[in-house]
């Protein structure tokens, strides 16, 4: 028998469509057998009527990847049933980048292959998901689902080649597993037409439903991680956080395996009074060890815990930034989780595959995208060039130097996209247009769409972005130093930190936000700080105002986020005589610690964990099983803010590293 090749249900390109594909094989009950599969976009395999295999690794189109799922124990001797739906989702997306819609798959088993993908493969209209709806969750999540248990029955027809045959990679990381369910209790509703369940607790997974309904109709099912007013909240500005059933006369059972849902709480609504048996959630997991760590006290181990269950619900094919809104890689949160994730479960293919991913994306400008893979939104330069310390961080404690050679010449991409914004007069990065790029650093105030010396000033120089690329320089230095590499830039690293002092520095011994500008953030105070901008007397009056110990400056902390921009003016009013400081969120903590620890570790340690002590104690005593992207919680955001947020979990590195 032939390999595999690419297929579908017809030779249009269509946007949510869903396709069925059927196959039977013999199997002679010896050797374990293999599924070899890759879709546009993801795919759910049953085998002699269960669910034997699911989860199209997040890849882009001209990199696809193939995974070997072992089926051997949803096989029988003699003749087998493979049925496989695939959903091509065919619009932007934070987490999706648009390829052409298609299946291939091999089944093997002892070496001999026992089905492929074909013109022979028989296919149809999916018979219970409804296509070209287009209903979309969030923008960065994509489209809902519509299961339709009473959906017609097409007859099949042979599939149709794609015409499409790209070199298939190996999936580099485990395939997730399915937990057993978590059933949510009745909180709320009328028992009738309306539940509201509690699951107990912050889950992701597949919806799983059982009901009884005496007529065909469909449900409508919220979910989030919070109530307001006793309720679920589903729509929130544009966002729809809902998918649908459609039931058939009697007992219904559903488990849909394509949208993975992050919530604590679920809505079941339907036009007509049904019997709900229950309803909740089975947790797809990616398996890791947790080590075992000791905090020294019931409080921290608790803080502990709570940490680690956030970063690995946060944790798919690939590192998310949150579950419930996202689900999307991006290059700055997932540095915050990679360096959790070592000392949580010691383990280094997971983040080495995920920095992989963000190297083969490959638009033209050479940045990279604001996530990986993606198609849509515009890049963030800033989170660009926090992947260069992701990766030397992932070098230094894996030991690997392989993974620097295989994205070497992505890494270089990407400086040499900085390199075409450098103005070598002054010898500083201009901040790329704000009508192609967006100009963020983070939520608290760094970008300031409105403000006069922000976003608005074509071609600013600010100091953070000068830093991250003084970061980036030396860290290539570093990776060349280790793997053999000639690297360029190296001798542009000293003259880059002096005209970062020279243009960002004050008297006083802290440094403008931007060129001209009363703007101060802790953020660019502490990254001048950690490359080495700042010398050890500003250092010194900087972590003293990060600390917020006494100091001769009459300092005025600012802690805003980005829906106060219409009260900065009177925010940097300096007539008061003192100096106003944008206090750092919660997402970049991290570079204020590392900045107090770099310049005197034993005055600064005890602050630190107290600090983090506070933040992440309050967000316990408000009921919280998983942390929070800001400590405003739901609130933030215009009352979408993440109630499970990964780059939240850094009590799990400075635990391990200072108690």
């Amino acid at each position: 028998m032939h390999n595999g090749l690419w297929i579908w249900e017809n030779n249009e390109v269509k946007a949510d469509e869903y396709a069925d594909f059927c196959q039977s094989f013999v199997w002679d009950g010896t050797g374990a057998v293999s599924l070899r599969i890759s879709a546009d976009s993801h795919y759910a395999v049953y085998l002699n009527g269960a669910l034997a295999a699911f989860g199209q690794y997040a890849d882009f189109p001209h990199c696809k990847v193939a995974t070997t799922h072992d089926i051997t124990a949803f096989c029988q001797p003699g003749e087998n049933a493979l049925f496989i739906t695939v959903w091509y989702m065919g619009v932007r997306a934070s987490t999706y980048k648009i390829g052409k819609p298609g299946l291939f798959f091999e089944v093997t088993a002892g070496g001999a292959m026992l089905a492929v993908s074909g013109t022979h493969t028989p296919c149809r209209k999916s018979a219970q998901y409804v296509s070209y709806r287009e209903k979309r969750i969030t923008n960065e999540i994509g489209l809902s689902c519509f299961c339709n248990a009473a959906g017609e029955q097409a007859p099949y027809h042979p599939a149709v080649l794609t015409g499409y045959a790209p070199t298939l990679h190996e999936r580099p990381v485990l395939t997730l597993t399915l937990e057993d369910a978590c059933l949510g209790t009745v909180i709320g509703g009328d028992g009738k037409r309306k539940f509201i369940l509690d699951l107990g607790h912050e889950e992701v997974g597949f919806l799983t439903l059982a009901l009884h309904s005496d007529t065909e109709q469909t449900l409508v099912i919220s979910y989030g991680e919070h109530l307001v007013d006793g309720e679920v909240p589903r729509k929130i500005g544009l966002r729809d956080f809902s998918v649908e059933y459609g039931t058939v006369a009697g007992e219904n059972e559903h488990l849909n395996p394509f949208r993975r849902l992050g919530c604590r709480y679920l809505c079941v609504e339907a036009k007509h009074p049904i019997r709900l048996h229950h309803a909740g959630i089975r947790p797809t997991m990616y398996p890791v060890t947790e080590l075992p760590f000791d905090a020294g006290s019931a409080r921290r181990q608790q803080i502990y815990e709570v940490s680690k269950r956030t970063l690995r619900l946060c944790m798919h094919e690939h590192y998310e930034d949150c579950p419930w809104r996202e689900q999307s890689l991006y290059a700055m949160d997932s540095r915050n989780q990679m360096l959790m994730g070592y000392y949580a479960f010691g383990e280094t293919r997971f983040p080495r595959a995920n920095l992989w991913l963000f190297a083969q994306d490959n638009r033209e400008d050479g940045v990279l995208s604001d996530c990986a893979p993606t198609s849509s939104g515009k890049p963030i330069p800033s989170f660009s060039l926090h992947w260069f310390q992701a990766i030397r961080e992932y070098t230094d404690f894996s030991g690997d130097h392989s993974l620097v050679h295989e994205i070497w010449d992505k890494m270089c991409s990407v400086l040499d996209f900085f390199m075409r914004h450098f103005d070598h007069e002054r010898c500083l990065v201009r901040c790329p247009s704000d009508e192609l790029y967006w100009n963020f650093h983070e939520w608290a105030g760094c970008e300031l769409q409105c403000f006069e010396f922000s976003a608005k000033t074509p071609g600013r120089f600010d100091l953070l972005l000068n830093c991250l690329l003084l970061s980036a320089i030396d860290t290539m230095t570093y990776l060349a130093e280790l793997t053999g590499h000639s690297f360029p830039l190296t001798p542009l690293a000293a003259p880059l930190r002096a005209a970062i002092r020279t243009t960002f520095r004050r008297e006083d011994g802290l440094y403008n936000t931007f060129e001209h500008s009363p703007h101060i953030s802790e953020l660019g105070c502490a990254y001048a700080v950690l490359t080495g901008v700042a010398d050890a007397a500003d250092a010194a009056v900087i972590c003293r105002v990060l600390s917020n110990t006494e100091t001769v400056l009459p300092v005025r902390k600012l802690a805003f986020t980005e829906n106060d921009v219409d009260e900065l003016p009177a925010l940097f009013d300096c007539t008061s005589g003192e100096i106003p400081v944008v206090a750092c969120s919660l997402s970049m903590t991290a570079f204020i610690y590392d900045a107090l620890l770099k310049t005197d570790r034993e005055t600064y340690k005890s602050f630190v964990l107290d600090d983090i002590d506070s933040r992440y104690g309050y967000m316990l005593d408000q009921g919280a099983d998983t942390f929070w992207e800001t400590m405003n919680g739901w609130r933030g955001f215009e009352e979408a803010g993440s109630m499970c947020h990964g780059w939240s979990t850094l009590a799990i590195y400075y635990y391990h590293t200072l108690l």
